[in-house]
């Protein structure tokens, strides 16, 4: 537990360096550009490593200038780059299989999933990155600090009191009493975020951020309970050893990404 969190306190110290120095104010946005490219090889290859522990042979090379090119589709077209890289990719990971396999749907199945995820959750965390919303310093810490706060909730909380097991078969360690712990570390630092807006002098209502909190702590908890069953399914304990005691970037990421997504979907709603 030391080790988990001397590791977990690094890893958010460099989140919020990055997030500071990439603010329009400092250093910009390559840095956060930069750090996404950077997040899209290393899970791209946590994710194909996995596969290929589960028995699955993808082809590498096509994942890893998928996951290249990604972000600077996305710069120069924005969601049309996007799109058009993700149907490519899409392309590309099928081709891969059928060329160089005997027919297996297995095989076909296992090549479409690195072109989804991790990609295009963690897309989404650029899109919120790289945005130019007003609420742009609001939208950034709810993403990363909504996840973390119902991890850390649903973990001590879990390990503590603990005694109903919330969906074993996928996840044996998570209990309902940890989810609902979850919830209420969700709203919490929903609460801390929203207390930064007022100080800031964003006009935003307090009802805003208990909506999110509530919508963070479900579909993080779900964006968990997803990345179990991937490492179940290939037999792997954890996508990889990048952060001592708390397993690969995928194992740190997998709330946060779906938090991402969720916040780009409500973004864009509201814009209707």
């Amino acid at each position: 537990m030391v080790k988990r969190t001397i590791t977990g306190l690094i890893a958010s110290g460099y989140v919020i360096a990055v997030v500071w120095l990439g603010s329009p104010e400092l250093l910009g946005r390559w840095v956060l550009v930069v750090n996404l490219v950077l997040l899209l090889l290393i899970g791209t290859h946590e994710m194909l490593v996995t596969l290929k522990g589960g028995g699955f042979h993808p082809v590498s090379w096509p994942y890893y200038l998928y996951a290249l090119l990604l972000t600077p589709a996305y710069l120069l077209l924005g969601d049309t780059g996007l799109v058009v890289m993700v149907m490519a990719g899409l392309l590309a990971s099928l081709a891969s299989v059928a060329l160089r396999t005997e027919p297996d749907a297995r095989e076909m199945l296992g090549a479409l999933l690195p072109t989804f995820y991790p990609a295009l959750p963690i897309m989404a965390m650029g899109m919120i990155l790289l945005g130019d919303s007003e609420y742009w310093r609001m939208m950034v810490w709810t993403m990363f600090a909504l996840p973390v706060g119902s991890d850390g909730f649903a973990l001590f909380f879990g390990k503590a009191f603990g005694k109903h097991k919330l969906i074993p078969k996928v996840s044996p360690n998570k209990t309902v009493e940890g989810a609902a712990a979850g919830v209420l570390g969700s709203l919490f630092c929903a609460m801390i975020v929203y207390g930064v807006t007022v100080y800031h002098g964003e006009n935003l209502s307090v009802w805003i951020f208990i909506g999110l909190g509530l919508l963070a702590s479900v579909v993080n908890q779900v964006g968990d309970i997803v990345a179990s069953y991937i490492k179940r399914f290939c037999g792997a304990k954890d996508f990889g050893k990048l952060f001592p005691g708390h397993g690969g970037l995928l194992d740190r990421l997998d709330s946060i990404m779906y938090c991402a997504v969720a916040l780009c979907i409500v973004g864009m709603l509201a814009t209707l």
